[in-house]
């Protein structure tokens, strides 16, 4: 009778380490292919792109560069290039005007600035604006013939002077 159970406990014994092996395998196999999965994919990003290294990513874009090729330009590394991509502040002033020209854009438009509109009221136009106004609004050969007065007036006045 010992025999007999020992017999079994070894086929026991066989058929749980067989079992286990297979799920060890299977479980590597899965193991295996999520890492491959996330390998392709890339890492994740931690946070949110800011605004800035949006907008520059966009503008590199628009202008058909890698980062490599606008690094090669700039005279940096495509690191720096990727990690100015990634911050909230624009690069430092000495890389501005190299960037705007690789990028053939303003500094304005490199910064993302928009021209405030004076807070001041301008009051209203003037007569002499007013009649230009006016005179835009007439036929072509009228404009002309007020233009030729314009200058021989204007003309006059400069000799007087």
């Amino acid at each position: 009778m010992a025999f007999s159970s020992k017999k079994a406990s070894s086929r026991y014994s066989t058929f749980y380490l067989s079992a286990s092996y297979t799920l060890f395998l299977l479980l590597a196999t899965q193991l295996s292919a999520i890492v491959i999965i996330m390998l392709c994919m890339g890492r994740p990003a931690k946070t949110k792109q800011p605004d800035y290294g949006v907008h520059l990513a966009s503008l590199r874009n628009a202008a058909s560069m890698s980062q490599q090729q606008l690094a090669e330009r700039v005279g940096v590394r495509q690191a720096t290039i990727a990690a100015w991509e990634h911050s909230p502040t624009p690069p430092r002033g000495e890389f501005l005007l190299p960037l705007s020209e690789a990028l053939s854009v303003s500094i304005e438009e490199l910064l993302n600035i928009t021209p405030k509109k004076s807070a001041r009221h301008r009051g209203p136009s003037s007569k002499l604006e007013s009649l230009c106004e006016q005179a835009a609004k007439l036929p072509r050969r009228r404009q002309q013939r007020i233009t030729r007065l314009l200058e021989a007036m204007i003309a006059e006045e400069a000799q007087a002077s």
